[in-house]
């Protein structure tokens, strides 16, 4: 996800006894360095690093998945790379076709804050911005997640990343959702101010060959979230990738 790293999808496909699961570091994230152009720090752009890494990896046609922004990536690499790919897997989807989607209003919040006053101010800004405060009484979780940005050792990053990515948008068009030909994984949870579930339906709605599974809310059991993501993705590549 945005301002997160590999730990995420590999906590939960890491434990999988029988998946192989191959996870990467976005421009701007993780041990992924030097920062590298700030315009670069798009959808596309990102979906076009994914390429060269299989290309490397001489990996042809894998399942392309992702959680959050991760999902965000692999739809537009299903849209731009159709035949790279087996089976598509978007996990809690945060954006659709438009940017600056009001979900991750507070993300460009953070970016702006921290920008202008530094990392310790910034804290304390967000901490009482009544936009902060609306998504923590939807989400502790979320909350949570937010306030894990501070804790990223790039501020430089940090900052580009919140303010470039909710700018962008995986596409430009949910009409392009209708060409995804592969079989496709939809994941979403009620309780969740950033992550829709109406986004994961709309989506779900919109791509021919789509399975939409809801699981238990990360803010009210987050081992049980984990858990019944990873039987769903399990079950999903074995009918659909064996």
């Amino acid at each position: 996800g945005l301002g997160g790293d590999i730990s995420q999808p590999l906590a939960i496909l890491g434990s999988s006894t029988c998946l192989r699961t191959l996870a990467f570091d976005c421009r701007g994230h993780g041990q992924t360095e030097p920062l590298g152009p700030t315009e670069l720090l798009t959808f596309s752009a990102f979906a076009d690093d994914l390429h060269s890494i299989l290309d490397a990896l001489r990996i042809d046609r894998p399942v392309v998945g992702g959680i959050s922004m991760g999902a965000g990536v692999a739809l537009n690499f299903a849209l731009r790379y159709p035949a790279r790919v087996q089976a598509l897997i978007l996990s809690r989807p945060a954006w659709l076709d438009a940017p600056c989607p009001s979900n991750l209003e507070i993300l460009r919040i953070l970016s702006s804050l921290l920008k202008e006053w530094g990392t310790r101010t910034a804290r304390e800004l967000l901490l009482a911005h009544p936009a902060f405060q609306r998504v923590k009484e939807i989400s502790r979780d979320n909350a949570t997640s937010i306030l894990r940005q501070f804790e990223r050792p790039n501020v430089e990053a940090t900052i580009a990343t919140l303010a470039n990515l909710p700018a962008d948008a995986p596409c430009s068009m949910p009409e392009a959702w209708a060409t995804i030909s592969v079989p496709t994984l939809v994941i979403v949870n009620e309780l969740d101010a950033m992550h829709p579930a109406e986004y994961g339906r709309r989506l779900a709605s919109g791509i021919p060959r789509a399975k939409l599974v809801k699981i238990t809310p990360k803010e009210k059991d987050p081992v049980m979230h984990t858990s019944e993501a990873r039987e769903a993705i399990e079950a999903f590549v074995r009918t659909n990738a064996p």
